[in-house]
């Protein structure tokens, strides 16, 4: 097991296979040692997969570390990120809000994390009834996926800003959007 887990390490989404079983006890002694960037996304992983027997505990353990000053502002930024990808698995919107926006102040943008933590952060929002701030979340996605090329994303984003524009009442602006998002469906080939 601890072989396995050095030698994927460095990837952000390892193959679980026959580790499964063991991965809760992975991120059980990664959680006890000092938490470094390879390892917190390992804990997200895991978390992310459901296959972590203490949910809780793990998410808890995730937003400590991402309180935990002594830790570089990119390790808390991502520690943020993922207790807050687990609090929208539970429906703990206010609770994903308040993660992602810390997660969003470590001010660095970690590999297209931030791409996911303000689509989120807008999702939670949403559901929070806050659609300014759903508004700028989704927007800040958008122009960062955009930056990097990321057409799906950008796709989703333009879809969901234009659901935040009807249920706001601007139907001109939500219409324009969904125009948007269909000529880039097309242009990428994805479904329409």
């Amino acid at each position: 097991c601890w072989e396995w887990f050095h030698r994927t390490r460095e990837t952000e989404f390892a193959p679980l296979g026959d580790m499964a079983p063991h991965a809760s006890q992975v991120g059980a002694w990664i959680t006890a040692e000092s938490p470094d960037e390879v390892g917190i996304r390992f804990v997200g992983n895991i978390l992310g997969q459901g296959i972590v027997h203490d949910r809780d505990g793990v998410a808890r353990y995730l937003a400590l570390a991402g309180d935990d000053v002594r830790l570089a502002p990119r390790i808390r930024s991502l520690a943020h990120h993922h207790a807050g990808m687990a609090a929208i698995a539970s429906e703990e919107f206010a609770q994903a809000r308040r993660l992602l926006r810390a997660a969003l102040v470590g001010g660095e943008e970690v590999d297209g994390t931030i791409q996911h933590t303000c689509f989120y952060l807008a999702f939670a929002c949403h559901h929070l009834e806050m659609p300014d701030e759903a508004l700028e979340a989704v927007q800040r996605c958008r122009e960062a996926s955009g930056r990097i090329a990321y057409h799906n994303m950008v796709l989703h984003c333009l879809r969901f800003e234009g659901e935040i524009q009807r249920l706001r009442g601007e139907t001109d602006a939500a219409l324009e959007l969904q125009r948007r998002a269909l000529a880039l469906a097309r242009e990428v080939g994805e479904p329409v």
